[in-house]
């Protein structure tokens, strides 16, 4: 009897839950759940959107988020064993899909023929619908007369904040004791480190720049280049018989850390070269006595080049699979500008002759390891975002 009554209950309560839902909510959740295609007029496409949104139609088309579920990158780390196979790596990088009743931990049915199959969801990626669509009404920040009459409009200022774009570019990882929350150090934190900033800037500032849909990022190689700056100076010390090398990175006011992205994979390399004509080393094998000269105090002796300097934060968990240890966040701060500075002892044969200085700032998508583990190829996954060169005459400052 008692079993009966919470029973019957638990149908009443569900039933009035049930015809009070509230509209379907705009802000994406991080992956915990897909949006349902049922739930979105059928009359609504990409290709419908596109009759009046030319412009911005084309600019998706040619976009990172329109290739979010079908680039190299991503279909073959969804199809690994491991940190892959999940619902929720799907939910962010194809957001209408087939999955919507699925915990964000498990694995979708018939994953491993989905890239043969090729529906229209997993095509599209992140397209206009799942941005701009909730049931039969387009969302936007504001509305003509012309949009009124188009088609229903809801207004949603949530489309212009930084919470609307972290609700994918925010994340940790999904709990499998826990499915339905995140646990764990964020493995990308963009709002957390645009909120740090505090400049009163949105994403779409930088990101959807005079309403462009391309929606550049981190695979920009030209926003990169804008965004990072490089420099390389040298000196002659005559005190220590050795050249001192300069060589500075710095980084705009951007809204976020540089690299940003998954902290898991993407870090920038510093690559400076020393020596002499025809690759001829010029150093001295001798360390040089006593303490720094006046000046050099905070340069490092360098015996061995390259010298490779490291800006990045490798996560020494992701999901429950160790994959090293941890390492402290190098990345560069917006605004910033960071100096690291060489010691060169020079061999005395070498003096008087030329020494040129190359130094090289390179962006990289993923380690060698895992592009080469995933079957992709190591130069797709890097390239150099800057390069600087200088000359210095050993044994004389000019």
């Amino acid at each position: 009897m008692v079993a009966a009554g919470m029973s019957a209950g638990a149908v009443q309560v569900w039933s009035v839950v049930g015809t009070a839902a509230p509209s379907a909510p705009v802000l994406f959740d991080h992956g915990l759940t897909a949006l349902d295609p049922g739930q979105i007029d059928s009359k609504w496409t990409n290709e419908a959107c596109q009759a009046c949104h030319e412009r911005e139609f084309a600019q998706w088309h040619g976009s990172r988020h329109h290739r979010a579920a079908t680039n190299d990158s991503f279909r073959e780390q969804l199809l690994t064993p491991g940190d892959g196979r999940k619902q929720w790596c799907i939910n962010c990088h194809a957001p209408i899909n087939a999955g919507a009743k699925n915990l964000p931990t498990q694995e979708p049915s018939g994953l491993d023929g989905l890239y043969h199959r090729q529906p229209t969801w997993l095509r599209n990626g992140v397209d206009c619908l799942a941005c701009h669509v909730r049931g039969d009404e387009i969302l936007a920040t504001r509305a003509t007369a012309a949009a009124t009459r188009a088609h229903p409009i809801r207004i949603a200022p949530e489309l212009g904040t930084a919470e609307f774009c972290a609700g994918c570019h925010q994340f940790s990882s999904h709990s499998d004791v826990f499915p339905d929350s995140l646990s764990g150090e964020l493995q990308q934190a963009s709002l957390e480190e645009f909120l740090e900033q505090q400049a009163g800037a949105r994403c779409h500032d930088c990101h959807l720049l005079d309403g462009d849909h391309r929606m550049a990022g981190g695979y920009d190689k030209q926003m990169l280049a804008g965004a990072l700056d490089l420099g390389v100076s040298a000196e002659w010390n005559e005190e220590l018989r050795s050249a001192l090398v300069s060589v500075e990175v710095s980084v705009g006011h951007v809204g976020h850390r540089v690299p940003g992205g998954e902290h898991f994979f993407r870090y920038l390399t510093l690559q400076t070269t020393v020596e002499g004509k025809h690759g001829v080393s010029l150093q001295r094998r001798a360390a040089v006595s006593g303490s720094h000269a006046p000046g050099t105090e905070s340069a490092e002796m360098v015996d061995r080049w390259p010298r490779i300097e490291f800006l990045g934060h490798k996560m020494g968990t992701f999901e429950k699979h160790f994959v090293g240890e941890p390492n402290p966040d190098s990345r560069l701060s917006p605004g910033e500008t960071r100096a690291f500075r060489y010691l060169v002892p020079v061999d005395a044969a070498r003096i008087g002759s030329v020494a040129s200085i190359r130094t090289q700032l390179w962006y990289h998508l993923l380690d060698k390891e895992k592009a080469r583990s995933l079957g992709l190829s190591v130069d797709d996954t890097r390239w150099i975002v800057a390069a600087r060169e200088t000359e210095l005459t050993l044994g004389a400052n000019e």
